[in-house]
């Protein structure tokens, strides 16, 4: 899965990119992983 924000300014403020995976063996064992990065921005807005 992945998003990407932009502001009214069409600047980019933030993104993510994440992927998971499940792995189901037997007698009711399971094995879940996820990894994920992102990236966010704060813009200073000014006061003038």
């Amino acid at each position: 899965m992945a998003g990407v924000d932009y502001d009214w300014q069409g600047r980019l403020t933030a993104f993510n990119v994440e992927m998971n995976g499940n792995l189901s063996l037997k007698r009711n064992t399971f094995i879940n992983a996820a990894v994920g990065v992102s990236y966010e921005k704060i813009l200073k807005k000014s006061l003038a």
